[in-house]
Order: C-alpha cells, then structure tokens, then sequence
C-alpha cells in the first residue's frame, strides 16, 4: 500500500497514526512542482475553490428528470 496526503477542510484534530477511508469524488489536478511558495499557495487557494464546488454538487445534487 502506498502512502497518500490528505488535506481535511474545517477541521481541527489530531489524526496522526489513524486509519481512515478516503473517497475520491472528482479529479482536480494533476501533481506539479511550484517555482515558489506564493505560487504553491495560490494554487492551494484555488484548488480549495473547487473542491468546495464539488461538496456543494455532492451534499445538493440536482435531479434531472
């Protein structure tokens, strides 16, 4: 098995050395070096954007008939 990073939004705790389940919803981005740390948050900054959009979609689902 392999390691992976997750970056749990709103929250305050300690997991370190916990099992848990992580569900992947949608692909946001492909792995990239950054020139710079401003640039790397910047991008943190976006990608939290998106993936608020995607809880959104997930918690209210629109119902197509």
């Amino acid at each position: 098995s392999k390691d992976i990073e997750v970056h749990l939004l709103d929250f305050d705790g300690n997991l370190y050395n916990k099992a848990m389940e992580v569900e992947f919803l949608e692909y946001i981005r492909e792995e990239r070096c950054f020139p710079d740390s401003e640039t790397l948050r910047q991008q943190i900054n976006n990608d939290i954007k998106k993936i608020k959009e995607i809880f959104k979609k997930v918690n209210n689902p629109i119902e197509l008939n």
